[in-house]
């Protein structure tokens, strides 16, 4: 069975993701025009800001239908209100805890108080996310491969090829370990099981693309509430400023999201400051359309 870290490890990644959120926005906040960035965000359209938000909640639908379909395909029923309640307060935490996972493990630890068995809840939560990614993955590597014709004279970034190759290989690796390998093989099994089985597997894509479609949907709406569209950027360049969010060293993926949007979306014409704007509205956004979540906990107190 998949162990949690020891106590003080939780506590030192905690202060390494908040560091790692702080450091990085100082030190971006140094090489940007502030007042720019700033007269950007403060002329936003509200109409774009609240699509964007209000894609928060339709995503937590989709990844509690995905999380459920995962669990019960190992053999444990898991109503759906139940699902979206836990996902929605899951979801919040992700966004307000160090690391980005914090929210996936209280979900775990409460399905547990549910009389559920550890072990399986922890490889359907760990294959839900993986499959995420994995998907998250693959628009990465068609963007890239699409990135001549999207926008022609334009170099693709530099060691990004070699780089979503390497992320994808690993993933594969991971996922396709034989069951008979000692410790991780049955684990990597019924992951598979949870999401890959013929019996759930197109449903579980679908509900990965759409989920990824949204996320990316509710950047470049950000980015048209700036009057900043970013157009085949959205699916060339922003897939990687969210792919960053999943490295656990930040809060709410603050500080390597707008790092990378820095780096990036200037190569496709966006200046510093509007890159810098739009990803702080989409993490603004991506948490408000979190908060929801936050009454999950005083509701379960009011039932019988």
């Amino acid at each position: 069975m998949l162990e949690a870290p020891p106590p003080l490890w939780r506590r030192r990644r905690a202060w390494l993701s908040l560091g790692t959120s702080l450091a990085l926005l100082i030190w971006l906040g140094a090489q940007l025009d502030l007042e720019e960035a700033v007269a950007l965000v403060q002329g936003a359209s509200w109409p774009w800001l609240l699509l964007a938000a209000g894609l928060g909640p339709l995503q937590v639908l989709l990844s509690a239908e995905r999380w459920r379909r995962a669990v019960t395909a190992l053999g444990l029923p898991l109503p759906r209100s139940e699902a979206i309640s836990e996902f929605a307060l899951s979801t919040f935490l992700n966004q307000v805890l160090p690391g980005g996972m914090a929210g996936d493990a209280v979900r775990v630890l409460r399905q547990r108080r549910q009389d559920r068995p550890i072990g399986p809840v922890v490889r359907a939560a760990v294959a839900d996310r993986a499959l995420g990614l994995g998907v998250h993955c693959a628009v990465v590597i068609a963007g890239l491969l699409a990135w001549p014709w999207l926008h022609p004279g334009i170099p693709r970034p530099a060691g990004a090829v070699g780089l979503a190759v390497l992320i994808a290989g690993a993933m594969l690796s991971a996922a396709w370990v034989p069951e008979q390998t000692p410790i991780w093989g049955r684990q990597a099994a019924q992951m598979r099981t949870a999401v890959l089985s013929s019996q759930v597997v197109v449903g579980q894509l679908v509900l990965s693309v759409l989920l990824t479609c949204s996320f990316l949907l509710g950047f470049a709406c950000c980015g048209v509430a700036l009057g900043q569209p970013l157009g085949a950027a959205t699916v060339t360049v922003v897939p990687w400023v969210l792919l960053a969010m999943v490295v656990p060293i930040s809060v709410g993926g603050w500080g390597p999201r707008e790092a990378t949007a820095v780096a990036l979306l200037p190569l496709v014409g966006v200046s510093m400051e509007a890159a810098a704007a739009t990803s702080a509205l989409y993490g603004l956004t991506a948490l408000a359309g979190a908060l929801p979540g936050a009454l999950v906990p005083l509701l379960s107190r009011r039932e019988p």
